[in-house]
């Protein structure tokens, strides 16, 4: 008796995580891309065109600005690379955040509509 029991709470613990992992993944798959260009600047599948913006990045880094969500990846990049945010306060057609294991960078659009 036992040993069903601990036969069947294992099966849905890794059930479970699995699960867990694959929506983390699909969400991650949809996920827009962006494209970094030799220069620096970020692209996105939009044509619109952000460039590194030095005083709205030092605020982010000095913790005035915040992140609201994951909105993009790097393309070519691997699970564990680049991210896109949306930052609090700011429309992302105008800014985005870009992390990276070391770098936090805020970007502004150059394209303004």
């Amino acid at each position: 008796m036992k040993i069903n029991k601990l036969k069947a709470s294992i099966l849905i613990i890794l059930t479970s995580t699995v699960l867990i992992i694959a929506g983390i993944y699909i969400n991650y798959i949809n996920l827009d891309l962006y494209t970094i260009k030799q220069n620096g600047d970020i692209v996105a599948k939009d044509g619109s065109i952000y460039t590194f913006d030095c005083k709205l990045t030092s605020d982010f880094a000095g913790g005035d600005l915040k992140v609201e969500k994951m909105i993009g990846r790097i393309y070519g990049e691997s699970f564990f690379g680049g991210r896109i945010y949306k930052l609090k306060g700011i429309d992302n057609k105008s800014s985005i955040a870009l992390n990276k294991l070391m770098l936090q960078e805020v970007h502004t659009n150059q394209n303004k509509n």
